[in-house]
């Protein structure tokens, strides 16, 4: 009761998705008083349906970290639509000599909190019984996770997971002065994950820009690098050669049919990167990237170009994939394509027909100087077999 009341009167404000275990939290929140102040809406979206509708896009485990995190965001979302403009806390907060005992904890207005959770069933499941919880503002990701006794019945679990929540939730709305066994049990309760992420980071993840950067680049080569190869590095360093100049690897944190990647996964991606010259953008299509990347060379797979050539991208209609593709003519961009296997057949430029404006504005790289047969998707299915 008394932490339920300290997050009501903490002036954060938060949408809860929970799914799989833990509703109960929604139920507790609601029975005291206050709940009008914090609680700006509670979804359950039990079935996978409900939850790939939630989402917008079904994930890959209804249980898991990166499904939290999906949820999370979508919370946030929608929680920054409802919002009521709150009182400005930012006074109060200096002058709080507690404030310091919270070092790291996120203090944003509004939050996100996505849960997901596997207890027990009458079916037979692999894996432990557990629950992720997410938290997301507009400058921070931070995960928890709970692994449940699987000798517990499920009300057992049930309660538990409903206590996580609510203690995760607290960690991130409680910022003043509280009692002494509070503070030890919410400094106690340690993140799986945390990441504060750099403004030009959170404005792009926060849908207020195109770009995470304000460098020009002459020449970008776009993928999801998920994960990146020898090919994708060969690749760049012939474009290179070609052009004389640097090539960036560009990854697009919104992709047509799949979740947007978050704060965690452009850190991973640029840590498995390492020094290579990248920048993150959110331009799915290439008239966005042309947007983003005036005049830019485009380092492309055969595969793409195709694609980019083919009508069922534009709504089914020739009339705008050709409006399309003059536009890339007019911006002054090129591409650089390299060829790749499909089937049996190692297919490069010479081997596809194209509309002649989008033709005369490709160079083609021949199979003799690359050809790598293995791809990302390779790469992830060889190691989702070893696991």
């Amino acid at each position: 009761m008394q932490l339920i009341q300290q997050i009501h009167a903490s002036e954060t404000q938060f949408e809860l998705a929970i799914t799989g275990g833990g509703s109960s939290a929604l139920s507790q929140l609601l029975s005291v008083p206050g709940a009008s102040r914090s609680l700006l809406n509670g979804v359950i979206p039990y079935s996978f349906e409900a939850l790939s509708d939630y989402l917008g896009v079904a994930p890959a485990q209804a249980c898991s970290d990166k499904t939290a995190r999906l949820m999370a965001s979508q919370a946030l979302n929608n929680a920054s639509r409802y919002q009521e403009q709150a009182p400005n806390l930012v006074e109060d907060m200096a002058k709080d000599t507690a404030k310091d005992r919270f070092k790291g904890m996120v203090t944003d207005k509004v939050i996100g909190v996505g849960a997901t959770a596997a207890l027990q069933t009458d079916r037979q499941r692999r894996g432990s019984d557990r629950i992720h919880v997410a938290i997301r503002t507009t400058s921070n990701l931070t995960t928890y996770q709970l692994v449940l006794d699987k000798g517990q019945s499920r009300e057992a679990q049930e309660a538990s997971c409903c206590d996580f929540v609510m203690l995760c939730i607290a960690r991130h709305c409680i910022t003043g002065s509280v009692d002494s066994e509070l503070e030890q049990t919410l400094q106690s309760l340690q993140p799986t994950r945390s990441h504060d992420a750099e403004a030009n980071w959170q404005s792009l993840v926060n849908k207020t820009s195109k770009s995470a950067s304000d460098k020009h680049y002459d020449a970008v080569m776009p993928g999801a690098f998920n994960p990146p190869h020898d090919g994708h590095h060969l690749m760049r360093s012939i474009a290179e050669k070609e052009l004389g100049h640097d090539v960036a690897f560009e990854l697009s944190i919104e992709n047509v049919d799949k979740p947007d990647l978050d704060f965690f996964d452009m850190v991973d991606r640029k840590s498995i990167l390492g020094t290579t010259p990248m920048v993150f953008s959110r331009a799915a299509t290439f008239i966005e990237k042309s947007e983003v990347f005036p005049g830019a060379t485009f380092i492309v797979g055969i595969d793409t170009l195709i694609r980019i050539d083919d009508k069922k991208y534009y709504g089914n209609s020739e009339t705008a994939k050709h409006h399309a593709i003059k536009r890339l003519v007019g911006n002054g961009h090129r591409f650089i394509v390299f060829g790749r296997l499909t089937g049996d057949e190692f297919i490069g430029l010479e081997d596809v027909k194209l509309t002649e404006e989008l033709m005369q504005i490709c160079t083609g790289i021949s199979e003799s100087e690359f050809r790598v047969d293995l791809s990302s998707t390779d790469l992830r299915s060889k190691t989702t077999s070893k696991v």
